[in-house]
């Protein structure tokens, strides 16, 4: 008689083990794959911060080196903002509207739509006249010739030109947060509150991702921001930091719509 040869296959012993296995390496790869893609993320969003930054100052090289937003495109640019016109901003504000801003840059082809948009991000991307905060991702320098009691905001102003200052913020992530409370803060980089996070470019093109809202800056001839007992930063990215020492609004104040006039 011929002998019954032995099927070879698992046993259950060796089968669990070997998905004991798999799902080891899977707890230990899944965190760093996903590490790896917010690096990747992060890196790509620097790098679009960086672009967008050199655009506006190309455009500020045939517009008197001031930045988007200040001077008539068909005139000789002076402290006044382009007007809201379907031609001069597409209808989408005046020349201190972030939007109207956005709209100049990509009318004028400097970057385009998918690169206003963060790659954390899913929105529309822009194709029509006006331009909506549904179309862009990143805060800009608030400029406005008037705050708090009529006072100019010339260092805001000034600095919108320029002036390769590597202390003057003047584009970063957005804050989804509560705008009014440095505590209630958010990024689209994170959920918690108080935790911002995000990419932030100064105006000598220098751009960095973040861990924090508050730095130490400095625009046009104002005092610097930063305690002279800590040594750190005291200028809160998404509000105004008007004092009697300060009152010209000499800080960073980054927004993401409109120019929020009733924030001052």
């Amino acid at each position: 008689m011929r002998e019954k040869r032995k099927k070879k296959g698992f046993t259950l012993i060796e089968l669990l083990v070997v998905i004991s296995i798999i799902a080891l390496l899977i707890g230990i790869l899944l965190p760093a794959l996903g590490a790896a893609r917010r690096t990747a993320r992060q890196m790509q969003s620097s790098t679009q911060v960086r672009g967008i930054h050199q655009g506006i100052v190309a455009h500020a090289s045939s517009n008197k080196h001031k930045f988007v937003g200040i001077g008539k495109p068909d005139s000789s640019p002076d402290d006044g903002f382009v007007d809201d016109t379907t031609s001069d901003t597409g209808d989408s504000g005046p020349g201190q509207y972030v939007e109207a801003r956005y709209w100049i840059m990509l009318d004028g082809q400097y970057f385009t739509g998918e690169y206003a948009i963060s790659p954390v991000e899913t929105k529309e991307i822009w194709t029509t006249q006006e331009v909506e905060s549904d179309n862009y991702s990143y805060s800009l320098l608030k400029i406005d010739t008037k705050g708090s009691g009529g006072k100019a905001n010339a260092g805001r102003l000034r600095e919108w030109s320029e002036t390769i200052n590597s202390d003057a913020i003047v584009i970063t992530d957005r804050n989804t947060g509560d705008d009014t409370d440095s505590d209630s803060v958010k990024s689209i980089h994170t959920n918690r509150s108080g935790d911002w996070r995000g990419t932030v470019g100064w105006n000598d093109n220098h751009v960095g991702f973040e861990h924090t809202h508050v730095f130490e800056t400095r625009y046009q001839g104002g005092a610097k921001m930063v305690s002279s007992k800590s040594g750190e930063g005291t200028d809160t990215l998404f509000e105004s930091e008007k004092t009697l020492e300060n009152e010209n609004g000499f800080d960073a104040f980054m927004i993401f719509s409109g120019y929020q006039v009733n924030t001052e």
